[in-house]
């Protein structure tokens, strides 16, 4: 497995299992501390949140590019705008399923976190079954179930308009 990372990556595995540890380290404290005692979050606690995980996401960039040069500093930064961006598509359709189901607000802090916690393994499994060399045919046949129940989403909130 060493081998592998080694041929992918441009940086030590320490670094990867360091920044795994702290990702899972931030998620706890993220999940536990924030949101808890099922009270509604007004727009300047929302702010100051996100303003607050941005910010380690900023620190930890100007990090990496001082330690690993401006050029891979530059790429996580992108990498991390685009996420940023595309997750403007998730709190839609956690709005979506939150009002769909009529989840009361005292609930709604449950549901994300399983939800998160949800995501965050199957992101894994996925990860792992597409960067396995010998399972090409499960990676495509995954893609293909992925963006499926995309389509469906789609003609469902077109019908539902909106």
């Amino acid at each position: 497995m060493h081998q592998f990372i080694s041929n992918v990556s441009v940086v030590p595995s320490s670094l990867w299992i360091g920044f795994t540890i702290g990702v899972f380290v931030l998620l706890v404290i993220d999940l536990s501390l924030f949101g808890k005692g099922g009270h509604k979050m007004n727009t300047r606690s929302a702010l100051l949140e996100s303003g607050l995980w941005m910010s380690v996401a900023l620190i930890f960039n100007a990090w990496f590019a001082m330690n690993f040069g401006k050029e891979l500093g530059t790429e996580f930064l992108t990498g991390y705008l685009i996420e940023k961006s595309l997750s403007v598509d998730n709190l839609f359709i956690i709005l979506l399923i939150l009002s769909s189901f009529k989840i009361p607000a005292q609930y709604q802090h449950r549901v994300l976190f399983f939800g998160v916690l949800g995501a965050i393994f199957f992101r894994a499994v996925i990860s792992h079954f597409l960067l396995d060399r010998n399972s090409r045919f499960l990676s495509q046949e995954i893609l293909k179930v992925i963006f499926r129940i995309r389509t469906r989403m789609a003609h469902t909130l077109t019908r539902l308009n909106y």
